[in-house]
């Protein structure tokens, strides 16, 4: 069949079809997290996505810059995750709560975007451009969002010793380790047992039994428990 016969060039959509530039993204991301960015290219890009290589050359130009529409693919995705920033701000409530429902959105997002700690690490690790981008993009606004929390809590006595800095860098280690478990255990971390292992060694209290967790009978005597800091639970509040 012929260009003619087609009726369009190489390079473009086939006729009333819409390129999905959110599941390129999602390709491009995973290929990074797992190969690399020296070790991905766009025709491996383009095959994952199942477009042609062209398409992919013709929006993006480079590998570069759709590495770079990835991390700001994924700068916008933060950004809508964090419009409830707010519930993290002073107002009123105890700062253990403010952490708690913090926690649960910092797990839920890192969670949701599983290839996300890997890709970060790898790239923070190298000097240079790359790093420099997704430090600027990513990083300083997730540290801008949490480090307030994490001070005020270390500041409240909750936790002695800790650097909030430090706490923060290692939180998502700590997502990205939990999301090898199964290759490491046999077993898979789910997104509520990483919110309530974080919020047991952040406020230092225990976690109820798993058999109680998640049931809609429990939602409100889970808030009253979080929010009250002498029934030592470190349950989330499931709103």
């Amino acid at each position: 069949m012929d260009r003619a016969e087609t009726g369009r060039g190489r390079g473009r959509p086939r006729r009333g079809a819409e390129l999905d530039k959110a599941h390129v993204m999602r390709v491009a991301l995973s290929c990074f997290a797992q190969d690399g960015y020296d070790g991905t290219s766009l025709r491996a890009i383009a095959a994952g996505a199942g477009v042609d290589v062209a398409i992919v050359a013709r929006l993006y130009g480079s590998k570069f810059e759709l590495w770079k529409a990835v991390i700001d693919h994924l700068a916008d995705q933060m950004a809508h995750a964090q419009t409830e920033a707010a519930s993290f701000s002073p107002d009123g409530r105890p700062v253990h709560l403010r952490l708690a429902i913090a926690l649960r959105h910092f797990v839920r997002f890192h969670t949701g975007i599983p290839e996300l700690p890997r890709f970060f690490s790898d790239e923070v690790s190298r000097p240079g451009e790359r790093r420099d981008y997704i430090v600027l993009r990513l990083w300083q606004p997730h540290r801008e969002m949490f480090l307030p929390l994490l001070v005020e809590a270390t500041e409240a006595g909750m936790m002695p010793g800790v650097d909030p800095e430090t706490l923060l860098v290692m939180m998502v280690g700590a997502i990205g380790i939990s999301l090898a478990l199964p290759v490491m255990s046999g077993r898979s971390a789910t997104p509520l047992s990483l919110e309530q292992t974080l919020l047991a060694l952040c406020l230092g209290r225990d976690i109820p039994s798993s058999r109680n967790v998640g049931k809609r009978d429990d939602a409100k005597e889970t808030a009253r428990r979080i929010a009250d800091p002498a029934l030592g639970s470190g349950l989330l509040a499931r709103s």
